[in-house]
């Protein structure tokens, strides 16, 4: 070894192995959780965008997947998973949580960290962290990601300012990934 020779993180597999072994996991637990490819692929893809730093599309594909998963979980309860029925369905929106809450989807797990007004904001139609969130990115409104320039009054936005919230995002959608492959057991038993 030289002396600027990077340390890898496991010394007894190479980086690029230990990297594709995450990944095959990461996408291999997706899978197995939610049991759709209507939904899973969303995380997926958010998994691999994040890896690469691409944090907007990471942000995005976490959102949808959480959206995704919470529609078609809702409509097959309801007896309405068909294209028709899915291509009418509710975005995601307070009324769309509360419908997945009353089907027996514990949605308290979308919280955001800190937001104790979850259950609040839900039953009294204020918009919840995640809802806001996907509300102005999906819409393109980026402004409350811009970061300061240190030193300045100058602000900026790169794609980078949204990497936090992709961790976040992260987070949230394995605990719910969790959360779907417990509702989906139930349902078959």
């Amino acid at each position: 070894r030289t002396p600027t020779a990077k340390r890898r993180k496991n010394p007894t597999m190479p980086e690029d192995i230990a990297e594709q072994f995450r990944s095959l996991a990461d996408q291999h637990n997706y899978y197995r959780r939610l049991r759709g490819a209507e939904t899973h692929w969303f995380f997926v893809e958010a998994e691999k965008a994040l890896r690469h730093g691409l944090h907007i599309a990471a942000v995005l594909s976490f959102i949808n997947g959480i959206e995704a998963s919470i529609r078609t979980n809702v409509l097959y309860q309801q007896g309405k998973f068909d294209e028709d029925s899915m291509g009418n369905a509710t975005i995601m929106k307070n009324a769309l949580l509360r419908e997945a809450q009353s089907i027996g989807l514990r949605v308290e797990i979308l919280a955001f960290p800190g937001e104790v007004d979850f259950e609040d904001k839900l039953s009294k139609n204020k918009g919840v962290e995640l809802v806001r969130v996907r509300n102005n990115l999906c819409h393109g409104n980026v402004f409350q990601n811009f970061q300061k320039v240190p030193d300045t009054d100058e602000t900026i936005f790169t794609p980078e300012c949204l990497q936090g919230l992709a961790l976040i995002l992260k987070d949230i959608s394995e605990k719910w990934s969790k959360e779907i492959r417990r509702f989906k057991e139930l349902q078959d038993h």
